[in-house]
């Protein structure tokens, strides 16, 4: 499988990030991984040579990303999302008072389509992230 996205990346000129251990990304030739906020909790150190991102939901988890200069982060959720019940939303007044000061680019995730960019970008996200709103609905 990941010889398979790895293939059609490349015919589109993507980067691929692994959700998962920087080994496992080197070892199967993503250009990077994307930490959980469990991950980035427990890392003291960016592994080197790879793209490096994190999930995080605090103010704290975003310093500690900054702190080790990873490339990029997603804080979330921004809106309730199916994929997240129980998570409480952050809205896009907490996703700025998270993301006040921060030292890396950080998109807003979690419910948001792309007529959320310019609502995200006037509260301090680099862009959104999508998911599911990524995709035409069937």
């Amino acid at each position: 499988f990941a010889g398979r996205l790895l293939a059609l990346a490349s015919r589109h000129r993507a980067t691929l990030l692994l959700n998962g251990d920087d080994g496992d990304a080197r070892a199967l030739g993503f250009a990077g991984v994307h930490w959980t906020a469990a991950r980035l909790a427990a890392a003291s150190a960016r592994p080197h040579g790879l793209v490096v991102a994190a999930s995080c939901h605090t103010r704290d988890e975003i310093a500690h990303a900054g702190a080790l200069a990873l490339d990029f982060a997603m804080l979330g959720p921004v809106r309730a999302t199916p994929t997240h019940p129980a998570a409480a939303p952050l809205g896009f007044d907490g996703f700025a008072a998270r993301v006040a000061g921060a030292q890396l680019p950080v998109f807003a995730l979690g419910g948001l389509t792309a007529r959320d960019l310019d609502m995200a970008i006037d509260h301090g996200a680099h862009g959104v992230a999508l998911r599911r709103a990524a995709w035409p609905a069937d």
